[in-house]
């Protein structure tokens, strides 16, 4: 089993051997070169340090090929690769398959593809233990497909990989760091490596090479985890040892040579990641959900930004209120010999409105924060807008009280025409919100309702709309929200 970095970040992966243990690298990878760390052993995955993520298996039932189809939808290629493939592998027909699936050339009529079949039983039973051991899984890659990868970043010529796996060893051609062809070769337990069998198997894997590809191979690589056993030659064929300086930029040199699937795993194509789908959207749909909290947080910023121009606004407005104020009170004694004029109590009224509602106002990213927070496990956030309307109604047109009501009321009725009025804090928040969430339709309806439900309990919810998209199973709820109090009048 086996895991990938992340660049410029160290991570650990993991590989089984022979004994049903973990050999676990430290490898952290800076653009095509590595820096390679700490090499340890453990008998279990749920011993493996807490980076480990991405699981690269070895399956003794994996078939290579290459194989051309004229260009369709994927589903109907990955019934026609089923349908070609299944009869050339050592599988029961029960058995369900795996296809790996790389284009490797377009052309007008036909594509080839470089190909990776497994049983989807050897790849279930690795991820399973993984998540018995609490251990998230990125991708799940083949481990061909890892050393084919490590030999691409040496040369991209076609190459010859030879290397000891659960007790045999196993002839590997890869060109371009993709896989193209693997043959088996039997190791005697007793006598260990007889080279001049294995040097036969190399030249029948060449020869089966070049009949299928025209190509000739001109680079042999042999590695073995005892590093003083790499043979200078295999028959009468040079093991090729290339500089390593410039690919492996830190670290010891000798892992190379011991454990070239946890070497090559950083470089491995997505195309190869065998990590079932319905897993892999899991933690799609986990990390898109981690990113809308941080855009939802980021949003609220930036409206927290739009805020310090509505608190621009409202700070001119006290100043205006403290400004007539000050000019009210010079006549104070004037204004309590007489009837106060319409046009001041209308100005005295609405600056009061202002200063009213801002107090009361609740802070915009409170509330996008209550959003967040009600929104249920595996429902997204599509889309989020907050914005508040524009009214018709100007403070000007709003009713003046008489003069009289003033004297009788003691102002009382100035303050009712302030709120009647359209002041700088009324105008009405309105919220549009997008979820999304994917499953069956059973599924999606009891998340969305439930959604629902939840936001019900702190804001009116409004304009509700949902859809079901079968092709793709995905659920769609639009609606908008308004905070409960609010007074949309």
């Amino acid at each position: 089993m086996l895991l990938t970095p992340f660049p410029k970040k160290k991570t650990w992966v993991a590989g089984t051997t022979d004994a049903g243990q973990f050999d676990c690298l430290g490898i952290r990878r800076t653009g095509n070169r590595v820096e390679l760390e700490e090499i340890i052993s453990c008998t279990s995955l749920s011993e493996l340090p807490s980076d480990v993520s991405n699981l690269v298996i070895h399956s003794e039932r994996i078939l290579i090929s290459s194989e051309s189809f004229p260009p369709v939808k994927e589903e109907i290629l990955r019934l026609q690769i089923e349908e070609r493939i299944r009869p050339l592998g050592p599988w029961e027909e029960n058995i369900p398959l795996h296809h790996c699936i790389r284009l490797i050339t377009k052309g007008n009529t036909l594509g080839t593809y470089a190909i990776i079949s497994l049983p989807q039983n050897d790849i279930e039973r690795h991820i399973a233990g993984a998540q018995e051991s609490k251990i998230r899984i990125r991708r799940c890659i083949p481990h061909v497909a890892s050393i084919s990868a490590l030999s691409g970043r040496l040369t991209k010529e076609p190459v010859i990989c030879c290397f000891i796996v659960s007790g045999y060893m196993e002839i590997l051609v890869s060109e371009k760091g993709i896989p193209c062809y693997s043959q088996i070769s039997p190791i005697d337990q007793e006598t260990g490596i007889d080279f001049d069998v294995l040097a036969q198997s190399i030249f029948n894997v060449r020869q089966i090479f070049s009949s299928r590809f025209n190509k000739n191979i001109e680079k042999l690589l042999f590695f073995s985890k005892e590093t003083t056993n790499i043979p200078e030659k295999i028959g009468d064929e040079a093991v090729w040892k290339p500089n390593l300086n410039d690919f492996i930029i830190k670290g010891d040199k000798g892992l190379f040579w011991k454990y070239p699937e946890l070497v090559g795993a950083p470089f491995v194509p997505d195309d190869f990641d065998c990590l079932p789908k319905d897993l892999k959207r899991s933690h799609q749909l986990q990390d898109i959900n981690k990113r809308v909290a941080s855009a939802a947080l980021a949003a609220s910023l930036a409206l927290g930004f739009s805020g310090l121009f509505l608190q621009n606004r409202h700070d001119k407005a006290i100043a205006r209120y403290n400004s007539l104020y000050s000019a009210t009170v010079s006549k104070n004694q004037e204004v309590l010999a007489r009837i106060p004029q319409p046009e001041e109590a209308r100005k005295v009224a609405q600056v009061l409105s202002v200063y009213e509602k801002m107090l009361q106002e609740k802070p915009i990213d409170s509330l996008l924060y209550s959003i967040a927070r009600k929104i249920p496990e595996k429902v997204i956030i599509k889309e989020l807008k907050a914005s508040r309307q524009e009214t018709e109604q100007q403070t000007h047109n709003a009713p003046v009280p008489p003069p009289e009501k003033f004297i009788e009321s003691e102002h009382q009725d100035a303050m009712e025409t302030a709120k009647q009025a359209d002041p700088f804090y009324k105008r009405p928040l309105n919220i549009q919100l997008v979820l999304l969430t994917k499953g069956n339709f059973q599924e999606v309806k009891t998340r969305l309702e439930k959604a629902v439900k939840l936001l019900g309990q702190g804001f009116q919810v409004k304009d509700i709309a949902m859809s079901y998209v079968e092709d793709s199973s995905r659920g769609i709820l639009k609606c908008n929200l308004s905070p409960k109090g609010e007074n949309r009048g």
